[in-house]
């Protein structure tokens, strides 16, 4: 009868949607299973890859470092550019004769280590009296006189602690690594010398080092420019 044919057809209908329900309930298992298996894929690709970029960048710039301390400890860090330095702390205010003679003289003093330097990345010497101003920029010579303390806490560190100071740090014209020296002669503190590396020359190694990846520095702009505009 027509009343029996109904009820078949309304059975294999619930048969069929059940089947549908139960096929969907197992993709969706499967697919989820699958998204996952992609997710943790991907983040311990992620984690491999920034373990490989730290253990690259902290080996260039170690390598950095060291060479910094060779610069310092072996050329650098001589009497001859200390008693320099100490006629220059002792030298009184205003003596600006006194104090582009002392200028001039420690510039000719250096001026090959900083040639030779900078054929090895070397991108900035700079010494600074104790008080935190500029005192001579081998890179610049002609610029001095700027008061650093309030924009470079490495050198008012360097300064006041009179210790050693190493780190990443955002300046006026250039983001570096720098590596910050105090100087003292004969027991006394006479300022610091900072050996810099930039940024473009540890991307540069990790690019060498790992050509199928691309590196690059991500830097805050409203720090640049809050560091930029002070005087």
């Amino acid at each position: 009868s027509w009343r029996k044919k109904v009820n078949k057809i309304r059975r294999w209908k619930k048969i069929f949607i059940t089947l549908v329900v139960a096929l969907s309930i197992i993709a969706s298992s499967l697919l989820y299973s699958s998204m996952n298996k992609y997710e943790e894929n991907v983040n311990s690709y992620i984690l491999n890859q920034n373990v490989i970029f730290a253990s690259s960048g902290q080996s260039a710039i170690a390598s950095y470092e060291e060479f910094s301390k060779f610069i310092f400890e072996a050329i650098i860090f001589d009497e001859g550019t200390t008693k320099l330095m100490h006629r220059v702390s002792t030298t009184e205010m205003g003596d600006e004769l006194a104090m582009a003679k002392s200028r001039r003289e420690l510039f000719e003093h250096l001026k090959k280590v900083y040639d030779i330097a900078t054929q090895h990345n070397v991108g900035q010497i700079q010494f600074h009296l104790p008080n935190g101003e500029s005192f001579l920029r081998l890179n610049k010579p002609d610029k001095y006189g700027d008061d650093l303390f309030g924009i470079r806490s490495s050198i008012r560190i360097a300064n006041k602690e009179k210790r050693y100071v190493a780190g990443f740090e955002v300046g006026r014209e250039t983001s570096a690594y720098r590596f910050v020296y105090p100087l003292e002669y004969k027991g006394m503190h006479v300022g610091s010398v900072e050996v810099s590396i930039s940024t473009k020359s540890i991307l540069d190694v990790l690019n060498e080092a790992n050509p199928n990846i691309y590196y690059g520095c991500i830097l805050r702009k409203e720090i640049v420019r809050e560091i930029a505009s002070k005087e």
